[in-house]
């Protein structure tokens, strides 16, 4: 059954978009999928009546935020300049 999975680049799988219908998530054309493939569903949608349990990212580090004295103001925009030497990304006009 290995040689009917979709095609892998370096370990991730492809990606396929559907729908809930009824209850049944319904791939896009192409999908293609056999019967009994495993797979692994998340939600992509900014509907509010679904539901995000836990903690955001901002309530899950509160106590370390804003906690580095003396950084850079761009720092967020510069992180890969700062910390690993890259070219400064400057912000389209």
């Amino acid at each position: 059954m290995a040689d009917l999975l979709p095609a892998t680049v370096e370990g991730v799988f492809v990606v396929y978009h559907g729908k809930v219908k009824n209850g049944v998530v319904v791939f896009d054309e192409g999908a293609g999928l056999p019967d009994g493939t495993e797979v692994r569903v998340e939600p992509f949608s900014r509907d509010e009546s679904i539901a995000v349990e836990g903690p955001t990212l901002a309530e899950q580090f509160a106590d370390v935020i804003g906690t580095v004295p003396d950084l850079p103001s761009d720092m967020a925009a510069q992180h890969d300049h700062y910390l690993h030497g890259a070219s400064v990304a400057f912000p389209s006009p």
